[in-house]
C-alpha cells in the first residue's frame, strides 16, 4: 500500500464490488480489453477527430514505451496539467499501463500551484500542453526547471530527474536533462 493512502471505507468497497462498479482490474487493461472487443469502433470524438478503440490502445501502448524510456517507473508520480483532449487519455492511460501515478492539475493553475503539487507528492513529471487561451504552458514548464516562477521562495526550485539523451524530458520538457540517477 502507498504510504499516505487512505482506503474506501469497507462498507462501501464491498457494496461498490457486488453492483459491478468495482472490477479489481487495472485501468490499463480496460483499454486492452476494450480494442479487442469493439476495435474499430469509436473511443473517443474530439471535435472532426474520431478515434478508435483500437488506434486508442495503439498510442497509449506507444507512450507508456516512451514514459519507460525516458526513465519512469512504478510508483513515480507525474503532474498531469492537459486539459480535455485525447492527449490527456493517452497520458493518463500511458501512466496506468506503466504504474506511474498521475497526479491530476487543473488547467488554470500556475507556478504555485504546480509547484506545491510537484513537490508535495515528489514528482518526477511534469505533462502539460504547450499553449491553451493563450498562456504558455512551456514557458511555465521552463521556469519550474528553472525555479523561477514569481511564487518561488529565494533558491527555491524544482529539479529536473531526465537523463541525458536526446529524448524529450517528461518533467521540463528539455532535451539536456540533469539526472543523476536513482
Amino acid at each position: 500500500m502507498l504510504e499516505g493512502f487512505t482506503p474506501w471505507p469497507t462498507e462501501f468497497a464491498t457494496r461498490y464490488r457486488e453492483r459491478g462498479y468495482w472490477r479489481d482490474q487495472p485501468l490499463g487493461d480496460i483499454v486492452d480489453q476494450a480494442a479487442e472487443r469493439f476495435g474499430d469502433r469509436d473511443a473517443v470524438v474530439s471535435g472532426t477527430q474520431r478515434i478508435s478503440y483500437r488506434v486508442l490502445k495503439g498510442r497509449v501502448d506507444l507512450l507508456a514505451l516512451h514514459l519507460l524510456r525516458v526513465g519512469l517507473r512504478p510508483r513515480d508520480r507525474v503532474v498531469v496539467h492537459l486539459n480535455n483532449t485525447p492527449e490527456f487519455i493517452y497520458v493518463y492511460f500511458a501512466c496506468t499501463k506503466i504504474g506511474v501515478l498521475p497526479v491530476m492539475a487543473l488547467l488554470p493553475h500556475r507556478f504555485a500551484e504546480i509547484r506545491h503539487l510537484a513537490e508535495f507528492s515528489e514528482a518526477v513529471g511534469y505533462v502539460r500542453p504547450t499553449r491553451v487561451r493563450g498562456f504558455d504552458y512551456q514557458q511555465l514548464a521552463r521556469d519550474m526547471r528553472n525555479g523561477t516562477g514569481r511564487a518561488a521562495p529565494p533558491g527555491g526550485r524544482i529539479r529536473c530527474r531526465c537523463r541525458r539523451d536526446r529524448t524529450r524530458c517528461p518533467a521540463c520538457g528539455s532535451g539536456r536533462g540533469a539526472r543523476t540517477g536513482r
